[in-house]
């Protein structure tokens, strides 16, 4: 920190602590009855970094601090930075930030298009990093190697200006001359501007931030649509299923390949089916601002990132599909065209549910993955309903549902089973009527090894004898967790299926009850 050393000296309440008569900051003694004392230096010491150290003695502890105090003037100009004013509206002539107005607003401050300008802030400095006095400078000098430089403020001359610019005496000497807002103007060519600047101050040290660069872009020359993250709907659903809505992103970048803001100037966006010919029922494209559903339009307006994002939504009714296939959305505007393919997809046609390869054993984790496609082939869109169901043909097989997806997400749904016990199961994938079924044969477990835990009862009275893996819970009465696991070794922990989800224990965890006929996880 650095102080003024236009102050007095200060520690404590105690009176013998307060002494403006001081000379100079030097070796001194003072208790204090507070922790939250100031110290405050007294005119006439000399400036130069000084070390101020204290000790508190706790319990016969004695515990000591220091703390380097730099002493300087604080209405000096050390130092300048030169930095973009996010946090100023264009146009305000102070330099007060306003509710309505946030770096956000001005996300590239560092890129400028033809008839804009970027606003600059060059800060000048004390020993703290803090804004330095009024009139503490001899001069100042902004250069620009592309476009023209212009102070904010009400007058908003330079002295030179367009691509040197010099502040006056006046401004220097003014209020508010420890920070100096310049515009820089786009000046109709595209490219990069390199904005310097050099300050001296009173004493005739002079400082020279780092520079600025600013791309200065050109007018949009190409135009981009995103891809496609699903297919479409082809009929309209409730408010609840947003399968019928496609987004897609719009953008534009000049011929150096800067993004852009997208031009409007006679725009024109339609949908072609696969045979070219417009589509003018059943679809529509709106624009919507920042990707807010509720301020759409029938055209697009430019966002902060410089893009667009169009909203096709497919109005048809059930009565009257769109033909499912592919669709082309095609943009022009300003001269420039763009087009982008996207998928319109039915309902579920069929459902084609993979099958576990290899022999499938009692204590075994399953996994299946259920395909949907349309009567065309077409992958259904994200969000189509999955059901899925298990059931034993054999009363000592049973399969447990860990997950299981209920939405299809590029056109698949996955789901995985535990088996538990051996001999045959099914397992199902249904969706909008159609239906695919797998059928499983369960073989027993490999033998397990027997543990040899100090309670053998215990062991005996699970099903694989104390392996690890699944186990079913074969005592007439109920037990513990933490005793069945004290009873076991290589084990570390015990998870107890509970209808829905594993209830997991180990040692130093809370306790549960094991019911006759549970079923249990058991993790070496």
């Amino acid at each position: 920190i650095a102080i003024n050393r236009q102050s007095t000296l200060e520690v404590g309440a105690d009176a013998a602590c307060k002494s403006a008569a001081l000379d100079g900051l030097t070796t001194w003694t003072c208790p204090l009855e507070t922790d939250d004392s100031a110290i405050r230096i007294p005119p006439g010491t000399p400036q130069g970094v000084f070390t101020i150290s204290g000790e508190v003695e706790i319990d016969g502890v004695t515990y000591r601090g220091s703390l380097n105090v730099t002493i300087a003037d604080v209405d000096e100009a050390t130092s300048a930075t030169l930095d973009f004013a996010t946090d100023i509206a264009p146009g305000d002539s102070t330099d007060t930030p306003t509710d309505n107005w946030s770096a956000d607003d001005r996300p590239y401050p560092n890129r400028i298009a033809a008839g804009e300008s970027t606003r600059l802030r060059l800060a000048i400095l004390n020993e703290n990093d803090a804004a330095s006095a009024a009139g503490a400078l001899d001069s100042v000098l902004l250069t620009t190697t592309a476009g023209s430089l212009s102070l904010a403020g009400p007058d908003g001359e330079c002295q030179g200006g367009g691509s040197a610019c010099g502040v006056s005496v006046d401004l220097l000497n003014a209020e508010n001359s420890d920070r100096i807002l310049i515009d820089l103007a786009h000046p109709g060519a595209a490219g990069t501007a390199v904005v310097r600047a050099t300050v001296i101050a009173n004493d005739g040290e002079s400082f020279i931030p780092d520079p600025l660069t600013v791309t200065l872009l050109g007018p949009a020359e190409t135009l981009a649509i995103s891809e496609p993250a699903d297919s479409l709907l082809h009929t309209a659903t409730d408010a609840d299923d947003d399968r019928d809505v496609l987004k897609l992103t719009i953008s534009a970048a000049d011929a150096a390949g800067n993004d852009v803001n997208v031009p409007y100037r006679a725009p024109r966006a339609v949908v072609r089916d696969s045979d070219g010919k417009v589509v003018t029922n059943g679809i529509s494209v709106v624009w919507t601002e920042d990707g807010d559903a509720d301020n759409a339009h029938d055209r697009f307006t430019r966002n902060t990132a410089n893009a667009v994002e169009a909203t096709i939504r497919v109005t048809a009714e059930a009565a009257a599909p769109l033909k499912l296939g592919v669709y082309t959305l095609e943009l022009r505007t300003a001269g420039r065209t763009a087009t982008r393919e996207f998928t319109v997809a039915g309902e579920a046609d069929s459902i084609t549910l993979s099958v576990p390869t290899g022999k499938l054993r009692d204590n075994s984790v399953i996994s299946f993955t259920a395909t949907l496609r349309d009567a065309e082939g077409n992958l259904v869109p994200d969000g189509t309903p999955v059901t899925w169901a298990e059931r034993s043909t054999s009363q000592s097989a049973v399969l447990v549902r860990l997950a299981a997806d209920e939405t299809a997400t590029d056109g698949a749904a996955s789901a995985t089973f535990l088996a538990v016990g051996a001999g045959t199961t099914v397992v199902s994938a249904e969706s909008g009527g159609v239906r695919d079924v797998a059928l499983l044969s369960i073989a027993a477990a490999q033998p397990a090894g027997v543990a040899d835990g100090r309670e053998p009862q215990l062991r005996e009275s699970l099903s694989n004898q104390g392996g690890r893996g699944i186990a079913t819970w074969l005592g007439e009465t109920e037990t513990s967790a933490s005793a069945l696991l004290d009873a076991l070794s290589g084990i570390a922990s015990i998870q107890l299926w509970a209808s829905d989800r594993w209830l997991r224990y180990s040692h130093g965890a809370d306790d549960f009850t094991i019911n006759p006929g549970a079923i249990l996880w058991l993790i070496p």
